[in-house]
């Protein structure tokens, strides 16, 4: 999740870093396949939390986790449509931020409660 934070935070700075010649994934890549990257690592991660509850080493109150995965899910879809739209990406980004803190919070809790 953490990758994903820093990997959305990367879209508005594009231009002004493949100006002074950095090379990010979303430069090198596209933000296509940055999109794609991220919605890979919120199903790497709600795989995680589903496997680690089927195997009984995570606590069944873990499925909470999942529900930043839902926010994620969202900023996915906002993603595709408006990635080249610094304007109306701004809110996807603050949504991924409030995933990000949230899914590890959740979980954490979660294993101290169950």
């Amino acid at each position: 999740m953490a990758s994903n934070l820093l990997l959305l935070n990367q879209y508005p700075d594009i231009v002004a870093d493949k100006s002074i010649g950095r090379r990010h994934f979303p430069i090198v890549y596209g933000v296509n396949k940055s999109t794609l990257l991220y919605g890979s690592f919120v199903l790497v991660a709600s795989g995680v939390i589903v496997i680690g509850i089927y195997t009984g080493l995570l606590p069944k109150l873990s499925v909470i986790g999942l529900i930043p995965m839902g926010v994620s899910a969202v900023v996915f879809v906002g993603a595709i449509k408006y990635a080249q739209s610094l304007q109306k990406f701004i809110p996807y980004l603050g949504m991924n931020v409030v995933a990000t803190v949230l899914a590890p919070v959740l979980l954490g809790f979660s294993i101290i409660l169950g």
